[in-house]
């Protein structure tokens, strides 16, 4: 079994300020090396309630027009930090938004 030798330059991009990860990284084939990883942080400090979404992206250095080679979608869902209950059935998210707690 022969394997492709691959050597590429990579620009990752974080598509939010939230995400903070490594400019560029160089990608090699297995036969060189034996895995490869980045690290990605989170920065959820002041995130308001809800689910978020974010990616990281990589472009070829060498050629950007060939679009994104990889893509990590990131989720993180911030926990609401009021709970409904039965003495008080409603909670109001925002303006058009509510939850109501029902009985079965």
């Amino acid at each position: 079994d022969e394997l492709l030798s691959l050597e590429l330059d990579l620009q990752l991009k974080a598509s939010e300020d939230w995400v903070a990860c490594p400019d560029s990284m160089r990608l090699m084939s297995a036969t060189e090396r034996n895995g490869q990883t980045f690290s990605v942080r989170l920065n959820t400090d002041g995130m308001p309630p809800g689910v978020h979404f974010a990616t990281v992206d990589a472009i070829d250095a060498s050629d950007p027009d060939r679009g994104n080679l990889f893509s990590l979608p990131i989720t993180v869902i911030v926990p609401h930090t009021k709970f409904v209950s039965k003495d008080e059935p409603t909670l109001k998210l925002n303006d058009s938004e509510h939850v109501i707690l029902k009985e079965n």
